[in-house]
Parts: structure tokens; C-alpha cells; sequence
């Protein structure tokens, strides 16, 4: 009989994006946040703390931490992936104002503090936010594309097995399990040389 079987190795790169979804949905999130947070009407602003400074490759840059009443937590900047205590870009206004209190004043969303920013920060916030959140989307759809494909490619080597065909394409294939009992019997049908005596396959005279 003919049964149908998946390829395993062919499920790699699916197997591989599919995590990726959820990133892409965090990112997404991040990215209407940071949004939100160039409202004014939506922020709040507070001085925070500059643990280092230096001159990066933009301008001048800070590490910064504040807290907030009522919470126990220590806040400062985060990347769009969750990392902490990032180097943050600012104006040269804004660093002559770090240089001479140690304090720069950051706006922040109340009900996520964590999404913050600089007031004097350099740069363009949502558009990095969108390029990563676009980079994420781009390799889901490929998912997606993939995920179709093992259904299509499913549903046409299903048919083969109706049809009782060998066939073999992308993540399925269509193959004929013959039960050694019954070899003899079934090969010829197929067309296979049927085992002889002793295991060895019978040869076909001309």
C-alpha cells in the first residue's frame, strides 16, 4: 500500500521562523509604544540619574536611571528587545545639561514606564522601531509562505497516494510499503523485481 510520509529535514527553516512570530508581535507592541510616547499629551517627565557619558560614533551619549514613586523597580532605557541600560544619542544641549547637574530629564509612559526616552534625545526613535518591527514582519511572512506550502504540497501528495503513485516533492512524499510477507505477490505488480530465494532480488531476462 502507499502511504504518506513527511521529509523531517525539510521542515527546517519552518521550524526555525516559527518562533519569530512572537517576536514579531513584541516588536510590533514596542513600536506603538514608542509612538504613543512622542505625545506629550501621553507622557510624563522626570528627572533621571546619568551613570556614564562618552562620546559615541553620533555625538555625546548617557546611561541613565530613574525610579519612580510608589515602585521598587529601577527604570532606563531599553532596547526594543528588552535589553536594559542601553547608550542613548542625545543633543549637545541636552549633554551641556548632563555635564552640569548629572541629571537629564526623561518622558516616559505611565502605565509602562520601561518606554522612555530623553527629552533632547538624537536620532529617530520610531523609525528604528519600525525597521525592526518591518524585519520581523518580513521574516513571518516567509513563514507564512512556507506554512502554505505544507499544506498545498500535503494536499497534492495525498492525492498521489490515492492514485497510488510514488511521488516525492517539498516536505511529503508518497511511498510504497510493501509487507515482506506479501512481497512476491505485490512487487510485480508494481513493477519492482521480486526477491528471490536466498534475499537477492530476482533479475528480469530480456
Amino acid at each position: 500500500m502507499f502511504v504518506l510520509r513527511p521529509i523531517p529535514h525539510h521542515f527546517a527553516l519552518w521550524l526555525l521562523l516559527a518562533p519569530l512570530l512572537l517576536l514579531e508581535i513584541y516588536t510590533l507592541d514596542a513600536l506603538t509604544r514608542v509612538v504613543a510616547l512622542q505625545n506629550p499629551a501621553n507622557a510624563q517627565i522626570v528627572p533621571a540619574r546619568v551613570i556614564e557619558q562618552r562620546d559615541g560614533p553620533r555625538g555625546p551619549e548617557v546611561r541613565y536611571a530613574f525610579r519612580l514613586p510608589g515602585r521598587a523597580e529601577e527604570f532606563s532605557a531599553r532596547g526594543a528587545l528588552g535589553r536594559g541600560s542601553l547608550w542613548v544619542p542625545v543633543t549637545t544641549d541636552a549633554f551641556s545639561g548632563v555635564e552640569r547637574s548629572g541629571v537629564i530629564p526623561v518622558r516616559y509612559l505611565p502605565e509602562d514606564p520601561w518606554t522612555n526616552q530623553p527629552v533632547g534625545r538624537l536620532g529617530y526613535p520610531v523609525a528604528d522601531s519600525f525597521c525592526l518591527w518591518g524585519l520581523f514582519l518580513l521574516l513571518d511572512l516567509v513563514w507564512v509562505g512556507e506554512s502554505a506550502l505544507i499544506v498545498r504540497n500535503f494536499l497534492h501528495t495525498q492525492v498521489a497516494v490515492e492514485r497510488r503513485v510514488s511521488h516525492r516533492g517539498r516536505f511529503w512524499e508518497s511511498r510504497l510499503l510493501i509487507d515482506r510477507r506479501y512481497a512476491p505477490f505485490v512487487a510485480g505488480e508494481y513493477g519492482i523485481p521480486a526477491a528471490a530465494p536466498g534475499g537477492r532480488k530476482a533479475s528480469r531476462r530480456k
